[in-house]
């Protein structure tokens, strides 16, 4: 494991004077790249900064592969999050609302860990060659359907 404690931005063994009043730290490489560097303050003992070194491995693989959140779906994440977002920052939200609306008639149900990017390419496809309200024979723009699909990307 590793763990160690460190004391004034230094590593320390059990031999220092301030060993007691030492923070413990984890320090921990997964898959090669993605790196925990973090103190532990509810660590008293090394076997409680094992454990929570190991609770933090295992908080990080939830979610590289997709296991944090399960039940939120691209409408719940819409409604409660992305909407408070554009009208805080966004200065054309008319253009916003019309993006969420095409995107939530292809994607509302969906959970938000499942979306692909072949899901946004048959949504744009869809919008793309689908019937436009507007124009009985004609469909959506291509250049209309990127700026939609790049401005909710860019915004998440």
């Amino acid at each position: 494991m590793s763990v160690f404690k460190k004391y004034n931005g230094k590593r320390i063994n059990a031999k220092h004077p301030a060993y007691a009043a030492a923070r413990w730290w984890v320090y921990r490489r997964v898959k090669g790249h993605k790196t925990i560097h973090q103190v532990i303050p509810t660590a008293r003992t090394k076997e409680e900064a094992e454990l929570a070194e190991r609770q933090l491995v295992k908080q990080l693989f939830d979610r590289s592969f997709g296991q944090a959140d399960t039940t939120v779906t691209f409408g719940d994440f819409v409604d409660t999050t992305y909407r408070k977002y554009v009208e805080q920052n966004n200065v054309n939200k008319g253009a916003k609302n019309l993006y969420i609306r095409l995107l939530l008639k292809h994607l509302k149900d969906q959970p938000l860990h499942t979306i692909t990017p072949q899901d946004c390419r048959d949504c744009r496809n869809k919008l793309q060659y689908g019937k436009n309200q507007r124009k009985k024979k004609s469909s959506i723009s291509p250049s209309s359907i990127n700026r939609n699909h790049v401005d909710f990307v860019e915004d998440l």
